[in-house]
């Protein structure tokens, strides 16, 4: 077979042209690796990232759980303990009480004991105020069921019908709340 002569140009044009084309893909390679380094570099930052939050979130939901045990704690103390002052004033008045048990028998001036009797109530009426316990006027006023409740009817022709004619017991509101409604006797029409 006949060897075919080849043009000596265009060998050596198709060499520098497989020499730029490997050239050119050598350069688009090492970006690729670069690209590549980056890229890994970047997952390997973002892994870091994502160990550091998982144990900062670890960390934080121990915090929280120590802060709700805490809180717990405390409410619970400040409910059992709440109405320690209110107890303690309470004290002074059974400490007049006791006094005034003892004076019964050392006098015998009923004058003195109503006085003293007197006096306690009023100390006792103050530490109820002083506590946020306030009793309400009922006589006169009209009925009300969030104030009073209706022990019986009476009936006057004094005052308008449903208006408190007596009262049996007070009643008392703990701050804004009614913790005791009044006892009452409400008028009602006489019956023809």
């Amino acid at each position: 077979m006949p060897v075919k002569k080849t043009d000596s140009k265009k060998v050596k044009l198709t060499t520098k042209s497989a020499k730029k084309k490997i050239s050119k893909i050598d350069s688009k390679h090492k970006k690729l690796e670069n690209k590549i380094v980056k890229l890994n570099e970047t997952i390997q930052n973002i892994t870091d990232d994502t160990k550091k939050l998982k144990e900062k979130n670890i960390r934080l939901l121990a915090e929280f759980d120590n802060y709700k045990r805490r809180t717990a704690k405390e409410k619970t103390r400040i409910m059992k303990y709440a109405s320690e002052g209110f107890a303690k004033s309470l004290l002074t008045v059974m400490d007049d009480f006791q006094r005034m048990v003892k004076s019964i028998s050392e006098t015998s001036k009923v004058s003195t004991l109503k006085d003293g009797i007197s006096m306690v109530k009023s100390k006792f009426d103050k530490v109820l105020i002083e506590n946020g316990i306030i009793a309400f006027e009922s006589i006169n006023k009209p009925f009300d069921t969030d104030y009073h409740e209706a022990l019986m009817n009476k009936e006057s022709d004094e005052v308008d019908e449903g208006i408190v004619l007596e009262e049996f017991e007070k009643g008392f509101k703990y701050h804004d709340r009614i913790i005791r409604h009044a006892k009452v006797i409400v008028s009602k029409a006489k019956s023809k």
